[in-house]
């Protein structure tokens, strides 16, 4: 019996195994991909509902911080009436009363701890991860970081 000439084999072996294994290549390349883009996909809604919570919590805050100037508005307006009157006194013949000055100049001075510290925290936290990137209005992105410049500015300001 002749013994088979292993050349005339390979060819044809390697030929079928190569398909095979080009087979396989496209189905486990293919799964790849789908499961990337069902990741990518899920990934997208998750950061939309996460650019909703944060755009709802910035809102609040805006809400919080009107209320909080509001009430320093009308807890400052005593000291601004007593220093409108110390500037009018100046205008007028009559020199005020030492009762009145007496009353006027320290409510027109007493500022501490009525100016209102401004919400920021939602803002801070938005710079602070990186999630400002999920905010897909860019005037909404850049509207959000002046924001915050504003009130850190103005803090700053309090402070000092």
């Amino acid at each position: 019996m002749p013994e088979p000439n292993l050349s005339d084999q390979l060819p044809g072996q390697f030929s079928r195994k190569a398909r095979w294994f080009g087979a396989e290549f496209l189905v486990v390349v293919a799964g790849v991909v789908v499961a990337l883009a069902g990741t990518s996909w899920w990934e997208g809604l998750n950061d939309r509902d996460r650019e909703t919570a944060y755009l709802e919590q910035l809102s609040s805050d805006l809400d919080a911080t009107y209320l909080r100037l509001d009430e320093a508005d009308s807890t400052m307006r005593p000291g601004d009436i007593a220093n409108a009157r110390i500037v009018q006194s100046y205008r007028t013949p009559e020199f005020p009363s030492p009762d009145s000055l007496h009353r006027w100049i320290p409510a027109a001075y007493d500022w501490e701890g009525k100016s209102a510290q401004l919400v920021i925290a939602t803002a801070e936290t938005l710079l602070a991860t990186g999630d400002l990137r999920l905010i897909e209005s860019g005037r909404l992105r850049s509207a959000v970081v002046r924001y915050l410049q504003a009130a850190q500015e103005a803090e700053s300001r309090n402070r000092s």
